[in-house]
């Protein structure tokens, strides 16, 4: 019973995102799987992100971060950068998503989180598609 049901939504600007990988992958069944009884990591956001008249959540994020505790610190390193005005995994992961304050910035941060996060990430920055 999920997706039959549409609504019309306001015209959405294309956003700057910055989209980081690390060399894992994670399985999509065993995030669904374990999402019942997940539970969250302290001091991680979990929370609801408002921005750019978007709600930006993933429920998805508490199993996958109990079980790659990895990807809940990218998050909140990503999270405490000046450039990002959001961030969180995308889908049932491994791929991190960050939207930014502008998009010359993304090629500071993705040095900087090769630097500070993990040399082995690959990252790709752009827009996203604006929806009207």
């Amino acid at each position: 019973g999920r997706g039959e049901s549409l609504e019309s939504h306001p015209p959405i600007n294309a956003l700057p995102v910055l989209l980081l990988k690390p060399s894992f992958g994670v399985s999509t069944p065993d995030a669904y799987r374990a999402w019942k009884d997940s539970l969250e990591i302290p001091g991680v956001c979990y929370q609801k992100q408002e921005r750019s008249g978007l709600s930006l959540v993933n429920d998805l994020e508490r199993p996958v971060f109990a079980k790659h505790r990895f990807l809940a610190e990218m998050k909140m390193w990503l999270l405490n950068q000046p450039e990002v005005l959001a961030a969180m995994m995308s889908g049932s992961g491994s791929t991190m998503f960050a939207v930014l304050t502008d998009l010359e910035m993304a090629e500071v941060l993705l040095e900087r989180a090769l630097r500070d996060v993990d040399p082995h990430l690959w990252g790709w920055s752009g827009w996203t598609a604006g929806l009207s």
